[in-house]
């Protein structure tokens, strides 16, 4: 090839390149990104947050961790059969971490909780955990408050996983009942002031199978992830959990944070 091709080459890719420079900075100016725990704009070399608060999330490394040294797996002894616990941060008292919980549950950010999904997949990918995984699924929502929400941040957090690691996910393996008199019972008292049993049977009778639940039946024994913004007792992780172990599934619990 001519030394004169190479040279054109050249130049047409840096005027590309220095086109799409421009239009991404356009875009900035117009629509600029924001920290997702803060909410300031982001500057040059920042991408989900900024990195005052990306210094500010304490990570779990719970995905690091064997079983026996494994502080989650304690509120699921006796409880549920897991292959593994994965939670991204740590949640305690105000911070960066609750602010991003806030926003993702009231603000009506489901690209940010996609975001937050491939954020945590992409690191999981490049410490190697998730090779064996076969498919994502997620705690579903009460269908009049995902409605009301519109989106369930469980279900788009499962997505960006997905969409990060090139595996299915699956929606409706799980489904949330919407019984009023259930309703007026977990409405009778706030979750956080039962105890562990009381809480249990009320979350236990809201969770059954999906309507294709039949077809994670039928698979041999796959490994599946569920999915759900945070992990407070794990009650709801572990009635939906069981659920998927009693269709034989090998099930590992997957969380943005962690509290405790």
């Amino acid at each position: 090839m001519p030394a004169c091709w190479d040279k054109r080459e050249c130049k047409m890719i840096s005027v590309r390149s220095f086109l799409d420079d421009y239009w991404q900075g356009i875009l900035h100016l117009l629509y600029p990104q924001t920290c997702g725990a803060c909410g300031d704009v982001l500057s040059g070399g920042e991408t989900l947050f900024c990195f005052s608060c990306e210094a500010q999330m304490p990570e779990t490394g719970f995905h690091r961790l064997p079983q026996d040294g494994h502080p989650a797996f304690r509120r699921f002894w006796g409880r549920l059969d897991t292959r593994a616990i994965w939670c991204s941060w740590h949640m305690t008292g105000e911070g960066p971490v609750r602010h991003l919980l806030h926003a993702l549950k009231y603000r009506g950010k489901p690209d940010l909780a996609k975001a937050c999904g491939a954020y945590y997949g992409e690191q999981l990918i490049h410490d190697g955990v998730m090779k064996g995984v076969d498919a994502f699924t997620f705690v579903p929502m009460h269908p009049r408050k995902e409605s009301a929400r519109g989106f369930n941040p469980a279900r788009e957090i499962a997505s960006g996983l997905a969409e990060a690691s090139g595996l299915p996910m699956h929606g409706d393996w799980l489904q949330r009942l919407s019984d009023k008199q259930l309703k007026t019972r977990l409405q009778s008292g706030s979750q956080t002031q039962k105890d562990r049993f009381e809480r249990w049977e009320s979350v236990r009778q809201l969770y059954v199978p999906g309507r294709k639940y039949s077809e994670l039946a039928g698979l041999q024994s796959p490994h599946v992830v569920l999915v759900d913004d945070v992990m407070t007792t794990g009650a709801t992780l572990e009635v939906c959990g069981n659920l998927l172990t009693e269709a034989g599934a090998t099930v590992t619990l997957l969380t943005l944070a962690a509290t405790g």
